[in-house]
């Protein structure tokens, strides 16, 4: 997989975000993938051609490095063991062919301290476009996902820490596979 991170920086912003794999730190676990950063909702003095855009923005996208797609018809939700920071993170999942453009999933990691696995079953994300949510439904196509991005979503400044042990499909009655 391939990782890359995404700022409001890129529209003028002055959040800064970074991923890195390593050990963990003061929480004291194996090692994890470490999504962290600073939450800036201030427009920085540099103009950006098609800046001016949502500020206070950080996240951490996931694609296959083969950029083939990942498919989970066979299952029925996600699973994501991460230490919390007590903020609240979004987790967006956007096909390989949208029914639409720039439409992505959402569903949502609740702002808990310490290690946890967080279950979000398929059917709980919701259609999202620039991360407001759509009116009208759209199904989210689980046989043809392109990306896994996940984003600091509580609007407030400050710093964020996200840590990431694994990401998993879970079929009905538990059963685990790695993706």
């Amino acid at each position: 997989y391939v990782a890359s991170v995404h700022t409001d920086r890129e529209w003028g912003g002055r959040s800064r975000a970074t991923f890195r794999v390593g050990a963990a730190g003061a929480s004291g676990s194996d090692v994890c993938g470490v999504f962290e950063g600073f939450i800036d909702k201030g427009v920085s003095k540099v103009q950006i051609k098609g800046g001016g855009g949502r500020m206070g923005f950080a996240m951490l996208q996931l694609r296959r490095a083969d950029e083939a797609e990942v498919g989970c018809e066979d299952y029925e939700s996600l699973a994501l063991r991460a230490n919390g920071d007590g903020r609240l993170y979004a987790v967006s999942l956007r096909n390989s062919v949208p029914l639409a453009p720039n439409i992505a999933y959402q569903g949502f990691l609740a702002g808990d301290r310490g290690w946890r696995t967080f279950e979000l079953p398929f059917t709980s994300f919701v259609a999202t476009r620039g991360g407001k949510m759509l009116g009208q439904p759209r199904i989210l196509d689980v046989a043809r996902f392109a990306s896994l991005s996940i984003a600091i979503a509580d609007d407030v400044e400050g710093p964020f820490r996200l840590e990431i042990r694994g990401v998993e499909a879970l079929r009905e009655g538990g059963d685990v596979e790695v993706t």
